[in-house]
């Protein structure tokens, strides 16, 4: 119960070299926590925890202690919580249910848990949060769970299990505990019928090649709909006449027998959602309002997979961005993503620092640098770009190389540089690094204008290692992965639904890695990731800010202003 006092015991007890095992004490905080998943305590709860017990008084163990958020999702989510007097345990009892599933693993043959998937999205309204919404479907993906036992877009959920769904907050709190294989109860109401069904969940959503309308979002933009900033050439849009200043107002999906039903788009955020959960080959329908004349008409497009192409310097119009990052959607409800509450908006009132900055986290064991454009605009909401270095290269004269030869770009397309240092004495990086390179992102988040759908992990060598990983394991965080001279050193991870994630790979033709480099590309285009693969002649092991890597550099910045393509 809430105020129980609850001790939280290391997993590694007393040793020869260890006295006392690790405990902390404190109290139960909250219960079904993290969406139904986790009881909160207050006890200082550690990596040393991770994997021990959460017990009370009397020893009998309430739940075992695991880094969690939720604000994301994988091996390091939750770690920032540290010494916060937030921790999470996953309670016994949820534990109890699935214990005969877990035991029939072996070393050979490991059983994973995985999170129970409906394979749907929901609609989203203008000025309305997740307590607010009512649980519409928006879309269905293929081979789902939700598709097997056919639901369908517009079908509103009203119960699960017995519990009435009011809202998506309440949804995501049933759905949160439920793992891979479990079945649920649905009660749905579609038009004036109300349908029964039990569904299967499942541990993943088919992967699909992301599929791709062609255009190009106008950002930063508070009105309803999506202005569209640029049409790819032979692209689905541009066939359909879709055209530079059109507003896209409504998406919709026909479902024969029903009738076309089409939803409103609040803006960007939402449109790439939607069209996240599509597949290529799905026809879908767009209210389009003209730019000239305002005229309405819905335009019936079908999708294709997303193109390993790169808009040139002179096909993107210099104009990105309305410049409105700060202000509030038409309606109530909460700023567009990135944008500064009004706690971090009266600071910001002074104007932001710019150039090249040293910063160190707030517990001052870590190092990194910051390069913000000298033309930077509260009101644009700026790219991220993280560089991971290649080993060795941590000091800060090789910081001050690196944003002189971004500089440029970084004006051009409204890029800040986040440039953390790998404290080992060789200036490699570890893997129990990631959570204070996730912290400098999220510094920098806090105290700039940061576009959250374009932060990208960079790195050369071991560096491009690294950003493999952070990308993989904090999608949330990473939509880009770019690297230099880098390879995959596992498979894969499979594609998450709605945490979308594209890569530029580049190598020298006389790298040595070429080989292994290629074989990385092979791999992600198997699992479906969108990739861009650019071999430079004559480039070996070095970075692409000489003469040979240049232009590429420069096509780098426009993969990263294109990010949010649609």
């Amino acid at each position: 119960r809430i105020g129980q006092t609850a001790l939280a015991v290391g997993r590694t007890l007393a040793g020869p070299d260890r006295p006392m095992p690790s405990v902390s004490v404190g109290i139960i905080s909250a219960l079904n926590r993290i969406w139904g998943k986790a009881i909160q305590t207050d006890a200082k709860v550690s990596p040393t925890n991770y994997g021990g017990p959460l017990i009370d008084l009397y020893g009998r163990v309430l739940g075992v202690l695991v880094p969690a958020s939720p604000r994301a999702e994988g091996e390091t989510a939750g770690f920032e919580w540290y010494d916060s007097g937030i921790g999470f345990a996953i309670p016994l009892e949820d534990i109890n249910r699935v214990l005969p599933k877990m035991l029939k693993g072996a070393a050979k043959d490991v059983v994973t848990l995985k999170r129970g998937l409906l394979g749907i999205t929901l609609q989203q309204k203008q000025g309305q949060d997740e307590y607010s919404t009512p649980v519409i479907i928006a879309t269905v993906s293929p081979a789902s769970a939700a598709e097997k036992r056919g639901l369908k877009p517009g079908d509103i959920i009203k119960q699960i299990d017995g519990k009435p769904i009011n809202n998506q907050a309440q949804l995501r709190q049933v759905l949160g505990p439920k793992y891979e294989g479990e079945t649920i109860a649905l009660t749905i109401q579609r038009g004036k019928e109300e349908i029964k069904a039990t569904v299967q969940l499942e541990g993943a959503v088919a992967s699909y090649p992301q599929p791709f309308l062609g255009i190009l979002p106008m950002r930063d933009d508070p009105e309803p709909g999506v202005e569209v900033r640029y049409v790819y050439p032979n692209s689905p849009a541009d066939k359909a006449g879709i055209r530079a200043g059109d507003r896209i107002m409504k998406i919709g999906h026909e479902v024969p027998p029903a009738p076309l039903r089409l939803q409103p788009i609040a803006g960007r955020d939402q449109m790439m959602d939607l069209l996240d959960a599509a597949v290529p080959g799905l026809e879908l329908a767009f209210e389009v309002k003209r730019g000239e004349n305002q005229k309405t008409e819905t335009l019936k497009i079908k999708l294709v997979e997303m193109p390993d192409v790169v808009p040139s310097k002179t096909q993107l119009p210099e104009k990105s961005s309305v410049k409105k990052a700060l202000t509030k959607p038409k309606g109530v409800g909460p700023q567009p993503p990135g944008a500064p509450n009004k706690e971090a908006k009266k600071e910001n009132d002074k104007k932001a620092e710019t150039g090249f900055l040293k910063r160190t986290t707030a517990a001052a064991d870590h190092t990194y640098w910051i390069y913000v454009p000298e033309n930077y605009d509260p009101n644009i909401a700026h790219a991220v770009l993280v560089w991971l270095h290649p080993p060795g290269k941590n000091k800060e004269k090789d910081f001050d190389n690196f944003w002189q030869s971004w500089q440029f770009p970084c004006e051009d397309y409204h890029i800040i540089l986040v440039c953390p240092k790998a404290e080992s004495e060789r200036g490699s990086w570890t893997q129990s690094e990631a959570e204070f390179v996730q912290e400098a992102v999220r510094a920098v988040s806090d105290s700039y204008t940061v576009d959250r759908r374009r932060i990208i992990a960079h790195g050369m060598d071991q560096g491009g290692e690294m950003a493999f990983a952070l990308g993989f394991r904090s999608r949330g965080l990473f939509r880009g992965v770019a690297t230099t001279g880098a390879a995959l050193a596992s498979n894969p991870r499979d594609k998450v639904a709605n945490q979308p994630l594209s890569f530029f790979l580049i190598v020298g033709d006389k790298d040595p890695l070429r080989d292994v480099v290629k074989e990385t590309k092979t791999k992600l285009i198997e699992r479906k990731y969108p990739v861009i693969y650019r071999e430079i002649k004559d480039l070996g092991r070095q970075y692409i800010d000489g003469r040979l890597g240049i232009d590429t550099l420069e096509e780098l910045a426009r993969w990263i202003d294109s990010l949010d393509r649609l």
